[in-house]
């Protein structure tokens, strides 16, 4: 054998690990679904993708952009008997600032793998810039199987936050299309972890979904306080984000005011917009402008189609009545 070939027979390997280590990587393994996605979420230059495409993350072409780890994904998310007998199933999402976006993948990643817990990575920069529309911030979305693998999460993403890694404020999520605005960020985790439900009685809550839409996530979050894998990491009343509840308030005003009787009202309260009804019940005011609302439909004897409406209406608004804070006002008056 000629000195030159096995010179090359001992340097090829090394070159190869120097190549893995630097992040670069070698494309003609790489499907073109996967490629194509890097390139237009802005991943060609980031080490951290580079590092996941060389751990064998790859796009699933039923769940594009996301990259997915090369293990066996889970048959169940975590799930609790919540409240009136819904089956509730919780999950988590990972930020991270376009800044320390390189640095938090690999690590999460690692561990992750390392604790056998399933998740999807975003394939490059562009979700972490508010550009990006409904999807901003989602890095990471993680699947629970266990109450356990949720802890292992927590003390995943507190480990990066005691590094100084940074995620996205809540506060960037509020204004526009941002889904994550009906997610609880975790305090301690410098806005790296995010907290939600992922599905009511096998029912994905999210866009042109029925019956259940992104704001029934946050509705059924705070109606089953303390049963969920992580309650215990946050007071409801210190996440729930202000500016959003003046929204949901204006949005519930609106409803209330539209309404031609009670029939409609708590038609639309129970079937389309619960979340309004917990968001008023932190501030007075927002219960009281409701309370003028429902006093002037009374006024008008707009309860429904007969005479029987009354006291039927009142048991059906028992519910919502109750968490404004609101109910005896409003039997007094029904009288």
């Amino acid at each position: 054998m000629e000195p030159i070939t096995i010179t090359l027979l001992l340097v090829l390997p090394t070159l190869f690990l120097a190549f893995i280590s630097l992040g670069v990587v070698t494309t003609n393994s790489i499907d073109n679904i996967t490629k194509k996605q890097v390139e237009i979420y802005d991943g060609k230059t980031s080490s951290a993708i580079a590092y996941l495409l060389n751990k064998n993350y790859r796009v699933d072409p039923d769940n594009i952009p996301w990259l997915r780890p090369a293990m066996k994904k889970i048959a169940s998310e975590y799930e609790i008997n919540g409240k009136n007998g819904h089956k509730i199933k919780y999950k988590c999402h990972i930020a991270a600032s376009e800044m320390d976006f390189d640095k938090i993948i690999p690590q999460l990643s690692e561990y992750l793998i390392r604790n056998k817990i399933y998740h999807k990575f975003a394939p490059g920069y562009k979700v972490a810039r508010k550009s990006m529309g409904d999807q901003y911030g989602k890095i990471a979305t993680i699947y629970c199987k266990s109450y356990e693998d949720f802890q292992q999460v927590y003390s995943g993403a507190i480990s990066l936050a005691n590094k100084g890694y940074t995620g996205i404020s809540y506060s960037n999520f509020v204004r526009g299309n941002h889904n994550m605005k009906y997610e609880v960020e975790i305090p301690g985790t410098n806005s790296i972890l995010y907290y939600t439900i992922e599905k009511v009685d096998g029912k994905y809550c999210g866009p042109d979904r029925d019956p259940y839409h992104y704001e029934h996530r946050l509705n059924f979050l705070m109606n089953n306080m303390g049963r969920g894998p992580l309650d215990n990491k946050f007071e409801l009343k210190n996440v729930i984000n202000k500016e959003l509840i003046k929204d949901y308030h204006k949005a519930g005003i609106d409803m209330v005011s539209n309404t031609r009787n009670f029939r409609e009202l708590f038609s639309r309260f129970n079937n389309e917009s619960m979340i309004f009804t917990y968001a008023f019940a932190y501030e007075d005011r927002f219960r009281n402008d409701l309370l003028d609302q429902m006093k002037y439909l009374i006024e008008k004897n707009n309860y429904g189609d007969s005479k029987d409406d009354k006291k039927n209406i009142l048991e059906k608004s028992s519910g919502f009545t109750r968490a404004l804070g609101i109910r005896n006002k409003v039997i007094e008056l029904c009288k």
